[in-house]
């Protein structure tokens, strides 16, 4: 016990302050010097307590504990500084720096191993380069699902009449579709993660570590493949290429990026990929690689699935262009066929109309001229159906002049006079003064006004109204269509009217005779000069049909 008194007595010893020689200035800067590095030390370990608590998965706490020790001790020290200016303790603080020196010690001993742990992390360099392979196979496979979109819409757009069996098939690849969409955007969520394991080799590229998630995909445990050669462990390279490659990337010592190898493993078939970087000291040699590895047993299946869906789709698009084309060359040929009886038709029966070979009683005049309304009928239905098809195959060729816009529309007007006056319907023009001419095929605009017009006074009541109009644009384009006080229709009605052979049926339409063709026509024609369509209407308010054409159409 006496010696312990011994140690800790102060006879003998004088306060430092007077080795200061208690002067002020020195005496002052060495106790605030003392206290401000106390004060400091004291603080970080709060830090550092703090950032154990939000970030765990950062650093160990166990360094951080000793980090805090080290930090508290050597603050401690500083106040035994500031304590012996008056006080003699120099034992007290001879053991608080004993002690500071024993947790230095720990301290810098734990940190060996978690630099070592550290240098394995990979590089943000590296995290970058792999997202940005990541976001390129996203953009891939949504590539891919548009392409998908896109010819099912086509297919939507050219097949009509699907039989029981064509039904099925599309129900199926639909519900394969959906099926694919779900698993990409299961991997989408799984790859936004980490990479399932970290490799690393020596400069002999031997594998050095392996991270234990490895036995999950590959069924081997991560102790299996240390001390392995990465080369060595793909057996008989034989003439696979891609092997090959790999197998000279690894000996040129190049990056190399999903690498897609398949595995036979017990519970099946697995295929991963790898990505490696090459790893170089300071003096340039090569120490080995590190990478990642992960499972893309579904993506590829999804990528095989995905290849054998679009054959099936390409093969089902063929297969509706030929019914398309065959479709089409039906019709022209029909249409030319019926032309030339109906023709006959329409001169005998207009012969018998006008009187021309002698007078008729009224009964078997108002036949002929039923006769002749109802072959005009059919005709105008003919060359409807024939111009849809020249124009669905291809063949349709616009005969562009300069054309004037008010008097195209005067003759349209002239031609539906007759049965207007009889349905008791007005119809006016209303073209704004000096309209430039318009860049276009003339039968095809006069189409457009005639089925435009047809249509108009066909869905009016007596006493309705209908008006021819044109107009030019402010962005220098030309607007110009036909605008009635007729039934109107909804927006679903708008959709059908557009729809080939598609008619709008309610109360109102019942008595009107239509084939369905005008308006699908119109639009097509519109299309071919690079134009658009818009219908305006409302139910019991008539409608508003607007084509307009662009500004280099004008003269």
């Amino acid at each position: 016990m006496s010696v312990i008194a011994d140690f800790f007595a102060t006879d003998g010893f004088m306060p430092h302050g007077v080795c200061l020689l208690w002067k002020p200035e020195v005496f002052w800067l060495h106790l605030v010097s003392d206290l401000l590095i106390a004060a400091s030390y004291f603080a970080i370990p709060a830090i550092l307590l703090d950032l154990a608590i939000r970030r765990t998965d950062l650093v160990p706490r166990g360094i951080l504990a000793l980090f805090s020790a080290f930090i508290l001790l050597c603050g401690l020290t500083h106040l035994f500084g500031v304590w012996v200016l008056w006080n003699p303790d120099y034992g007290v603080e001879g053991l608080a720096k004993a002690a500071t020196g024993v947790v230095s010690l720990a301290t810098a001993a734990a940190l060996v191993p978690a630099v070592r742990w550290a240098r394995l992390v990979p590089g943000a360099g590296q995290w970058a380069t792999l997202n940005a392979d990541l976001n390129r196979e996203i953009a891939d496979r949504r590539a891919a699902e548009a392409q998908v979109r896109a010819l099912n819409a086509e297919l939507e757009l050219r097949i009509r009449a699907r039989t029981a069996e064509l039904e099925e098939a599309n129900a199926r690849l639909r519900r394969e579709i959906d099926d694919r969409r779900h698993a990409e955007r299961r991997f989408r969520d799984v790859a936004a993660l980490s990479a399932d394991w970290i490799w690393e080799t020596d400069g002999d590229l031997v594998y050095t570590y392996m991270s234990d998630q490895v036995e999950r995909v590959t069924g081997m445990a991560a102790g299996e493949y240390v001390g392995h050669s990465r080369i060595a462990l793909f057996g008989d390279i034989g003439s696979d290429y891609f092997l090959q490659q790999h197998v000279g990337d690894l000996q040129a010592r190049r990056p190399f990026s999903d690498f897609v190898q398949w595995l036979n493993r017990p519970r099946g078939l697995v295929c991963i990929s790898m990505s490696g970087m090459p790893r170089y000291d300071d003096a340039g040699r090569f120490i080995g690689y590190i990478g990642i590895g992960r499972d893309v047993t579904e993506e590829q299946s999804q990528r095989r699935r995905l290849e054998e869906m679009n054959e099936a789709l390409a093969a089902a698009r063929d297969q509706a262009l030929r019914a398309s084309t065959s479709k089409s060359s039906f019709l022209a040929h029909m249409s030319h066929e019926l032309r030339t009886p109906l023709n006959a038709v329409l001169g005998f029966s207009e012969v018998m109309k006008e009187q021309l070979l002698g007078p008729l009683e009224d009964r078997y005049r108002a036949y002929a001229a039923h006769i002749y309304d109802s072959a005009l009928h059919l005709l105008s239905l003919i060359n409807d159906v024939l111009d849809l098809s020249k124009i669905e195959a291809g063949a349709y060729e616009l005969h562009e002049t300069g054309i004037e816009l008010a008097a195209l529309a005067g003759r349209a007007i002239r031609q539906v006079e007759a049965e207007a006056r009889r349905a008791g319907i007005a119809v006016a023009l209303d073209c704004a003064a000096g309209l430039p001419q318009v860049r276009a095929d003339q039968r095809a605009v006069f189409q457009i006004y005639l089925n435009l017009l047809s249509n108009a006074v066909k869905y009016s009541a007596a006493g309705g109204q209908v008006r021819v109009f044109a107009r030019l644009e402010e962005n220098g384009g030309i607007a110009f269509g036909v605008r009635d006080t007729g039934i109107g229709m909804t927006a679903d009605e708008i959709d059908k009217a557009l729809q080939r052979f598609g008619q709008v049926e309610n109360v109102m339409t019942r008595d009107r005779q239509g084939t369905g063709l005008g308006l699908p026509l119109v639009r097509e024609l519109a299309l071919l000069h690079g134009g658009s369509v818009e219908i305006e209407s409302e139910p019991g308010e008539g409608t508003i049909v607007t084509v307009r054409f662009g500004a280099d159409r004008v003269a």
